[in-house]
């Protein structure tokens, strides 16, 4: 979500609309505080609220930028009363594929803080049922995808320029549970019989990652796979030029922009069959959807592509068709008519 918040300042940015950001993840004020861990996400907050409340002085437009858990509650729902304070439109935008069991059990606290909103904006169809079954219209404007940076390689060729280094399997998602890394890992040592030469990386930070560096010592192919921490898009973008598949591994999820971005370096992608992902990914004409928690499935699937050539290469030719419809280019009119019919001014 973070990724995309920033990929769309910058476009709209560049379409002449002025945007000021609120992170919701300032530094500690004052320093001292981040010695006391209780007291410190007080002041956390209070900060955010303080700036969220400057922010808005003269705006014409909320755009906020939503999750499930306590993010909503921390950040969104207090962002979303601010600005009724402050008598602004407001547009949420919505992410996150544990959206369903976040509103079902917390349905009676969101409601009135949801209901405040002039428009609610989802990346797929997926959300939309979500939300339609609680009686709440959404309208859907997709993730996309800059492709300016995330181009196809210049080669379509699977071997690499070395076949000892082949093949390159990348995964690029934090190191958190609900995106099932260590199925990744479990799947990536399957493959290992098969592949003897295949190399592991994976781009992201969190929390998981001592854990999963251990069980890449267990399962003895530690000396084959790469933590690489977390990555700026261009290098993300380089990245994929080197590989050869994509693996999404998720347990919950929405609409990643990493399958996209994959799908635009012209690299196929297997992933699981979770959240949004199957109104992304078509089995077998652009990608291969496979069980959540399930190595063996995710091995087999990444086995399939790398010895039938003609499923490759139509994967991949598939995807670049396809991501034409995430290009800003596909979204910014949405986007542009979202803001100026809430807003209620002329789009010049």
């Amino acid at each position: 979500m973070a990724d995309q918040a920033q990929a769309l300042v910058e476009k709209l940015r560049q379409s002449g609309i002025h945007v000021q950001v609120v992170p919701v993840n300032s530094p500690y004020k004052p320093y001292w505080i981040t010695h006391f861990k209780g007291v410190r996400a007080v002041f956390r907050l209070g900060y955010y609220m303080a700036q969220v409340w400057r922010a808005l002085k003269g705006a014409n437009l909320v755009h906020v930028f939503a999750n499930s858990g306590w993010s909503w509650h921390l950040f969104a729902a207090p962002a979303i009363w601010i600005a009724v304070l402050r008598r602004l439109p407001i547009l949420v935008h919505y992410h996150g594929g544990a959206a369903e069991s976040f509103l079902e059990k917390s349905w009676f606290w969101i409601a009135p803080t949801l209901k405040r909103a002039d428009e609610l904006i989802v990346p797929s169809e997926f959300l939309e049922k979500i939300f339609d079954a609680h009686g709440i219209d959404t309208k859907v404007i997709p993730n996309f995808v800059d492709l300016s940076c995330f181009s196809p390689r210049n080669s379509a060729l699977r071997e690499g320029e070395k076949k000892s280094e082949w093949p390159h399997l990348v995964v690029t998602r934090n190191l958190e549970y609900v995106y099932g890394i260590d199925t990744a890992i479990r799947a990536f040592a399957r493959l290992r019989k098969e592949f003897p030469h295949a190399r592991l990386t994976i781009a992201g930070s969190g929390s998981e990652k001592e854990k999963l560096e251990k069980l890449a010592r267990e399962l003895n192919v530690s000396s084959f796979v790469s933590f690489t921490g977390t990555l700026e898009r261009k290098e993300i973008a380089a990245l994929y030029k080197t590989a050869q598949i994509a693996i999404n591994p998720s347990r919950t999820d929405n609409m990643p922009i990493s399958i996209l971005e994959a799908m635009a370096t012209g690299i196929p992608v297997v992933s699981t069959r979770v959240g949004g992902i199957p109104c992304l990914i078509k089995e077998e004409v652009n990608g291969l959807l496979v069980p959540v928690d399930d190595d063996v499935s995710l091995a087999q699937a990444v086995s399939r592509l790398l010895t039938d050539n003609t499923l490759y290469r139509n994967v991949i030719e598939n995807g670049l068709q396809g991501i034409k419809e995430y290009s800003w280019c596909s979204v910014r009119e949405k986007w542009l008519d979202a803001y100026f019919s809430i807003n209620k001014m002329d789009k010049k």
